[in-house]
């Protein structure tokens, strides 16, 4: 089964979430039954060889349950990329 790799886009404010990642953000927050909340930072990760994004709320993020549900996806975040993304979510807190 292929692989398909998942790469950080960026860590933005939800209220300033760039137009095409927009839609992925509403619907990872009505996954997880919350209230999109202006200033709450949000990671988007694109997923290599597909046209689909993955959301991340800083606030609730478990590497755990991240590589679980990117696996669901037949997905999954290099070492690097997870790097990078703590980097970019320490990065907007401080």
């Amino acid at each position: 089964m292929r692989r398909h790799y998942a790469r950080l886009v960026g860590v933005f404010a939800a209220d300033k979430v760039p137009g095409p990642y927009q839609g992925f953000v509403r619907h990872r927050a009505f996954i997880e039954g919350r209230e999109l909340q202006g200033g709450e930072e949000v990671a988007v990760l694109a997923i290599g060889g597909t046209s689909s994004f993955f959301a991340v709320f800083g606030d609730t993020l478990d590497l755990e349950r991240l590589r679980q549900e990117l696996d669901g996806q037949r997905a999954q975040l290099p070492p690097e990329e997870e790097g990078a993304l703590l980097r970019a979510l320490e990065a907007q807190t401080t």
